[in-house]
């Protein structure tokens, strides 16, 4: 198991022993199954983009890119301009909080873990919910040892960040879109209430029907919605 705290601000070299820069952050492809397409580096004041095929070596001692590879200057291809299905896991899920649907919590995430899939990929498997990333964030990481880590499955979030949210709604094979009625009033009732409606516009009408069923949910995500909009009519004098 991998721990993408341990890569953040690692040094990564050239295979002739040259140092080139340091990780940055991690660009992984697909929100259901995470797979890691590429590295952004940080170099010459710069940040760079360095595809997966590109990196020849990735361990916790050492990443290592081919002396060969010419790194996209993100200038020349912005952050926002990355693949649609492509979100980043510093920026949209490390220290973000996420919705625990199998222990139907909220948590903030204080890690996540990778490990290696087939081809000489690797995937997101989960994310740490506990202290011990933290302490080890802070130094103290022999303190951490002694800390379990909370670990929650990838396939039980829902990412709350707006660039995870977003993939979710539209990927037919997220979480989101497998649960059932019970499983989704309780998603309903703790994520932003912006985000709860745009999901309830994603439901199919028996879902829905069913959602809504409960009082609670129906003020929280008709009502409110319908006196927000009242509030932001023009008035007219009679």
């Amino acid at each position: 198991m991998l721990e993408l705290n341990r890569y953040l601000g690692a040094p990564i070299h050239r295979s002739d022993g040259q140092l080139w820069g340091k990780v940055e952050d991690v660009v992984v492809t697909g929100v259901s199954h995470p797979i890691v397409h590429a590295l952004i580096g940080r170099a010459d004041h710069r940040l760079w983009l360095i595809t997966w095929d590109q990196v020849e070596r990735f361990e916790r001692t050492s990443i290592v890119i081919s002396t060969s590879v010419e790194p996209i200057a993100l200038e020349a291809r912005p952050l926002e301009e990355l693949q649609q299905a492509q979100f980043l896991l510093k920026r949209d899920v490390l220290d973000t909080q996420i919705i625990d649907v199998a222990g139907t919590r909220v948590a903030r995430v204080s890690d996540v873990l990778l490990d290696h899939a087939h081809a000489g990929q690797l995937e997101v498997v989960g994310v740490d919910v506990g202290v011990a990333s933290v302490l080890a964030r802070l130094g103290l990481h022999r303190l951490g040892r002694k800390v379990p880590q909370k670990v929650v499955r990838w396939s039980d979030i829902h990412l709350t960040s707006d660039r995870g949210h977003e993939l979710q709604l539209a990927d037919e094979n997220a979480l989101v879109h497998t649960l059932n009625a019970a499983a989704l009033k309780h998603l309903l009732a703790v994520v932003p209430a912006p985000d709860a409606r745009q999901i309830l516009d994603h439901l199919d009408d028996q879902t829905t029907q069913a959602v809504l069923a409960d009082p609670t949910l129906a003020r929280r995500l008709v009502l409110g919605s319908r006196r927000r909009f009242t509030r932001l009519q023009p008035w007219h004098r009679p």
